[in-house]
């Protein structure tokens, strides 16, 4: 004797709604998680790029350097985007992801070695930070020459 279990009319048993079910719940959880890299991206990387260059470069060369800073932001995001799904198949997950991890350390370590605190700081204070950091001394230093000679 077998025991009937509550079937629907395609004869499944039940493991289409289940499979539906856990479908479900798992694309809840993938919006969840773009929602919130979108909304962390939102608040913190986002904006800061472009008030971080408005403000961190030196007056000398800010126009330049706005210009150089925005255009390789958008070859970065072009070459990401482009490359994203090839080198998924070619490396896999793990892989691509752990470079995305060790990209964003390495920026970690950059803003935190060549990036000075700028709240409540005037330009020239700001200038003067720059020129303490040894991420900005020999570009800053080849550029007041280059304007000397001039």
């Amino acid at each position: 004797a077998s025991i009937e279990h509550g079937s629907d009319d395609d004869g499944d048993n039940g493991n289409t709604s289940i499979t539906k079910t856990v479908q479900s719940n798992v694309y809840a959880a993938a919006m969840a998680g773009i929602l919130l890299v979108v909304t962390g991206y939102s608040m913190s990387f986002g904006p800061l790029t472009w008030l971080l260059t408005s403000e961190i470069f030196p007056t000398e060369i800010r126009g330049r350097a706005l210009g150089a800073s925005s255009i390789l932001s958008v070859l970065s995001a072009i070459f990401v985007t482009s490359t994203f799904l090839s080198m998924q198949s070619w490396i896999g997950n793990t892989a691509i992801f752990g470079c995305y991890l060790l990209v964003t350390m390495l920026g970690t370590v950059f803003a935190m070695t060549a990036i000075p605190e700028t709240k409540g700081l005037s330009v020239s204070e700001i200038d003067s930070a720059l020129d303490r950091m040894t991420w900005w001394r020999e570009p800053l230093s080849l550029v007041r020459q280059n304007e000397s000679r001039q």
